[in-house]
């Protein structure tokens, strides 16, 4: 089972209304690069959150940090939600990123998600439902 090792860009992007961190900030518990700070206590949305990466066989050079994004949603969702660090907004449309993309769009239908922009891909080779049902907040 693989760890997080140094990543910690999921401390980063997703907004925490918990522990009140907004979208794209480092919360204030997370030292960069290690970890959280309170990890045994730490709130019920960041026990439950696993990123693709983590759950999956993707290569560890796709590792969240390294791309600059992660992938939320677990394996056979129709739908991946792809969370890109603001602070590189293209790093899903060039290099490492932008192989997690076409990893993610051999597997399902992708929300690319930089701030406030969101981009529906086509997963490759994949029927459009009539209706995409998205369960998680932005």
């Amino acid at each position: 089972m693989r760890t997080c090792g140094g990543c910690t860009l999921c401390c980063k992007l997703p907004r925490i209304p918990a522990i009140d961190k907004p979208s794209n900030e480092w919360c204030r518990l997370c030292t960069r690069g290690v970890g959280c700070n309170i990890y045994e206590a730490r709130p019920q949305p960041c026990r439950e959150f696993r990123c693709l990466w983590l759950a999956s066989d993707m290569p560890d050079e796709m590792r969240p940090d390294r791309a600059s994004l992660y992938v939320s949603g677990k394996a056979g969702d129709d739908l991946l939600k792809i969370l890109v660090d603001t602070d590189h907004p293209q790093a899903w449309q060039d290099g490492i990123g932008k192989e997690v993309v076409e990893y993610v769009l051999t597997k399902a239908h992708a929300l690319i998600v930089v701030g406030r922009q969101l981009t529906f891909v086509p997963g490759k080779d994949r029927v459009l439902p009539e209706k995409l049902q998205i369960d998680w907040l932005l």
